[in-house]
Formats: C-alpha cells, sequence, structure tokens
C-alpha cells in the first residue's frame, strides 16, 4: 500500500472519529470500508464527514477527503457507542 493511501486513510479516519465522539461520546468502530476515488496529492485536502444515520447507540459515517480538483479518497463507517457507568 502506497504511503499516500495510508495518509488519505489516516486523515479519513481520524475525522470520521471525532465526528463519533461528538455523535455518540466513548465509541468503537465497528466497520470501515475506503474507496480510492481519484489520484492527487492529499496535501492540503479537505475532508468532509456527513452523518447518513445517528441514534444515541449507532452511527453511520460518510467522510470525503477533497483538494481543488475533486474527491480524492472516501470512507463510510460504523460506530458504536460504549456503555457508560460499567
Amino acid at each position: 500500500m502506497a504511503d499516500r493511501d495510508l495518509t488519505c486513510m489516516t486523515l479519513l479516519l481520524g475525522a470520521l472519529s471525532e465526528e463519533a465522539r461528538a455523535c455518540l461520546g466513548e465509541h468503537r468502530l465497528l466497520t470501515v470500508d475506503f474507496e480510492n476515488v481519484a489520484q492527487g496529492d492529499p496535501e492540503g485536502a479537505q475532508v468532509d464527514v456527513t452523518r447518513l444515520k445517528s441514534s444515541s447507540r449507532v452511527s453511520f459515517l460518510k467522510a470525503s477527503l477533497r483538494n481543488d480538483s475533486g474527491i480524492l479518497f472516501s470512507a463510510r463507517a460504523i460506530y458504536k457507542a460504549l456503555p457508560s457507568g460499567n
């Protein structure tokens, strides 16, 4: 796997985790699916995160990494809230 791909995945996963924390508090990643959409340099790229569906227990999220030329990488993830108090 190329360094570029790892950089893109790391940026997307970080943004998805932040959004999951905002939705659920303490959470656990259940699944993530990455898609390499186009070649390009991720340096200076912007990450956009969308809540597809969210409740107090589970969040379905989508993220896109884009630069001036368009979307470079995208990801979909499912997060589950961790039980509190135990």
